[in-house]
């Protein structure tokens, strides 16, 4: 399985303070103008958006966000009817002043219909910052694999504060549910985290925490891989 893309692990090269800005639907970059303006939301080839969120979901707005360029930051604003979500839980109400973006990666959540979140990665360059990479050699990971720690690490994938790992009752239902082909029982989700958690770091063990904080500090596991969980979401 090839790495998920992502703007967790980088940005092409271009000049300082350059914009990426991505979703499921499309992606736009944006030079650092002062006044140049990128608009997300629900509206695919509407006038004016400049990146599609959210396909049909009515609790997005048609204009949720936009993010301007001037002094020297990218300002995100909220222009919808419901927050927007940063790293680490902090929402960003309706109207509520624009927050600069830092130089990096920002993961930004737009809440949808039920407990359905779409994500927007945000990319601002920095010559000076370097994406964080796996480790050489490291083994990839299959896909049972990875979903596996996708469901285990949901919670750190959606960059919340102090995330912990999905309760493993929790994860087996969901497991069964997105691929029932596969028989997560034999040999057991803990054993298969330890047996995956030994390859990846040489037979040595590690704590499921550390284990995923690893992945995705490492870009292993990054927040579009969020997507694996999207049929639980739809049925």
């Amino acid at each position: 399985m090839n790495r998920r893309e992502s703007l967790a692990r980088g940005a092409p090269p271009a000049a300082a303070d350059t914009l990426h800005a991505r979703s499921a639907a499309g992606e736009v970059t944006a030079a650092a103008e002062p006044g140049r303006t990128v608009c997300f939301g629900r509206a695919p080839g509407r006038p004016g958006t400049d990146l599609s969120v959210g396909g049909d979901d009515r609790r997005v707005s048609r204009r949720q966000g936009d993010l301007t360029y001037h002094h020297g930051h990218w300002w995100l604003r909220n222009t919808g009817c419901r927050p927007l979500r940063l790293p680490h839980d902090e929402l960003l109400a309706p109207r509520a002043a624009p927050q600069a973006l830092p130089s990096g990666y920002t993961p930004l959540f737009v809440q949808g219909l039920g407990h359905r979140e779409y994500l927007v990665e945000l990319y601002v360059t920095d010559p000076a910052r370097r994406p964080g990479n796996p480790p050489p050699g490291r083994p990839a990971l299959d896909d049972d694999e990875r979903l596996l720690l996708v469901v285990l690490g949901q919670r750190y994938l959606r960059h919340e504060s102090d995330p912990r790992p999905f309760p493993a009752r929790k994860a087996l239902q969901q497991l069964r549910f997105l691929r029932p082909e596969t028989d997560w029982e034999s040999p057991g989700i803990e054993r298969r985290v330890a047996q995956i958690g030994a390859r990846l770091n040489a037979d040595e063990a590690v704590p499921l925490h550390a284990l995923l904080r690893d992945l995705v500090d490492a870009t292993d596991l990054v927040p579009p891989d969020l997507a694996l969980l999207d049929r639980e979401l739809d049925g």
